[in-house]
């Protein structure tokens, strides 16, 4: 029996990797329209955002 695979693919299709957003929600929304995302972050090709990094750990959207 072959074992199991160590990395399965999630889901197919193109991806866009955003980085560290360090609270900058406008600066995300910007990036995201630029990108041809709406604000639920559906995008028409189908495509897939990635978050990697820190989302709201400083800047002017993160919460406390």
């Amino acid at each position: 029996m072959p074992s199991p695979a160590l990395v399965a693919q999630l889901f197919e299709g193109p991806l866009d990797i955003v980085g560290d957003v360090h609270g900058e929600l406008d600066v995300l929304h910007d990036l995201m329209e630029r990108l041809g995302y709406d604000r639920a972050g559906n995008h028409p090709d189908k495509r897939r955002l990635v978050f990697l990094g820190d989302l709201c750990d400083r800047g002017p959207d993160s919460p406390g």
